[in-house]
């Protein structure tokens, strides 16, 4: 969520006319922070995801939110490189615009997925018991 608000305020930046890398490089921090808890928290995901399908779907839901963060560091790395060539200015800003809506959609199911995963033993017990 952080990621994406500062996407948004580096987006804001170039439009007033500002340089918006210190954004993208606070908006990369938060990236590479979300990806390395996001690696911790599938480590310790218990049950191992190897002995039962919920530690599985745990790491499955959490490692699809990572690897889009990781995709986000590259749409940032794309974002830094085209400002510095100066094909991105205050009236071309689809490359920044596409990075937050990138980061939007990263933030949401990131979202979704840890209320998922934070949800799915109380899920499986309540299938558990209609048997």
């Amino acid at each position: 969520m952080v990621a994406a608000a500062l996407a948004r305020g580096s987006l804001r930046t170039l439009g007033a006319g500002g340089a918006p890398q210190g954004l993208i490089g606070l908006t990369a921090l938060a990236l590479v922070a979300s990806v390395a808890a996001i690696a911790v928290v599938i480590g310790g995901v218990s049950p191992h995801p190897r002995e039962h399908a919920i530690g599985a779907t745990a790491a499955a839901l959490l490692g699809y939110v990572g690897f889009h963060a990781a995709i986000g560091l590259l749409f940032l790395l794309s974002n830094v490189l085209r400002i510095g060539a100066g094909r991105v200015s205050p009236k071309r800003l689809v490359d920044l615009r596409l990075t937050r809506l990138w980061l939007d959609y990263t933030a949401v199911t990131g979202a979704i997925a840890v209320g998922l995963v934070l949800s799915l033993p109380a899920l499986v017990a309540m299938l558990g018991a209609r048997s």
